[in-house]
């Protein structure tokens, strides 16, 4: 029985290695036509949800989701970081700060998205 699991975690090993090969020659190949390359960030990424694919079994479900958390709040803070970017040369208007609250909330618990609705209800009302 133990031998059949150490080949098993071979076997995920081999293909988990073979799986991030290819995603690695897959950006290199579609970087060369590109002038914008794809972020080491989202490279780390997708290594990382495959290493958690093929981790055992008792590891998989803790380290596929605090990847997937730190995924999400990498890409909220991409989002976020943009945003303020393109407001950067404009007037701070209270549209682009309700957008930017908005965009938080994916990575704000339940109680701070609850008050972010509360905020932009506020705002609709005064506005009409």
């Amino acid at each position: 029985m133990e031998k059949n699991r150490t080949l098993d975690y071979l076997a995920k090993g081999f293909t988990a290695a073979h799986r991030i090969r290819q995603a690695s020659q897959k950006s290199l190949r579609s970087d060369e036509n590109r002038s914008v390359q794809p972020s080491n960030l989202h490279k780390m990424g997708e290594i990382m949800q495959i290493l958690a694919e093929y981790s055992p079994d008792r590891h998989k479900d803790n380290l596929s989701a605090a990847i997937e958390k730190s995924m999400m709040y990498s890409n909220t803070y991409r989002n976020l970081k943009q945003h303020l970017r393109e407001a950067r040369g404009k007037k701070m208007d209270v549209p682009t700060v309700l957008k930017a609250l908005e965009m938080l909330k994916p990575a704000l618990g339940n109680n701070h998205n609850i008050l972010i609705d509360k905020m932009v209800k506020i705002y609709e009302i005064l506005r009409s």
